[in-house]
């Protein structure tokens, strides 16, 4: 079964994203609007994709800060959401963020927010710098400075 993924026309994102052309290098700048431009295809319940890397520069972005050391048997998922602590974190260079597409609906914890955005049930893009700060990206805090690159990987067949 091939489908199309579509981001659900509630998810809200004005950050700007910077398209560069691999054969005569120009780039252009986009502000993502509509969920319908985020799109990857899947097969079954595989993932078909490498997902993707972001490089954000400018502003600053919101993460959940990772734990060292994880409780065993791990807490259910809304109980260990809560319990992690989210940093805005001022870019001073490039930070990546490196995740992965899935092919399930993400849906909304409404009782969690992270600086006024709604929780995801699953947050798919960890962020790393040269300068020690990081963590799992939630949300980009300051959408008209911030600036995206963009990466992506999906696959157009899948084989097994």
């Amino acid at each position: 079964v091939n489908a199309t993924y579509r981001a659900p026309m509630d998810l809200r994102n004005e950050s700007r994203l910077v398209f560069a052309e691999r054969p005569n290098g120009q780039t252009t700048i986009e502000k993502l609007t509509d969920p319908n431009q985020m799109k990857a295809t899947h097969k079954c319940t595989l993932f078909v994709s490498e997902g993707g890397v972001l490089k954000m520069k400018y502003g600053s972005v919101a993460c959940n800060l990772m734990w060292d050391d994880y409780q065993e048997p791990m807490l259910p998922f809304d109980d260990f959401i809560r319990g992690q602590q989210c940093s805005e974190i001022y870019l001073e260079s490039d930070m990546i963020a490196v995740g992965a597409i899935m092919n399930d609906k993400p849906e909304l914890l409404t009782q969690e927010q992270r600086y006024g955005t709604n929780v995801y049930n699953r947050s798919e893009f960890h962020c790393f710098s040269n300068y020690g700060a990081g963590g799992q990206f939630i949300n980009d805090t300051t959408p008209d400075m911030t600036e995206y690159e963009g990466y992506f990987n999906v696959a157009e067949k899948y084989q097994y």
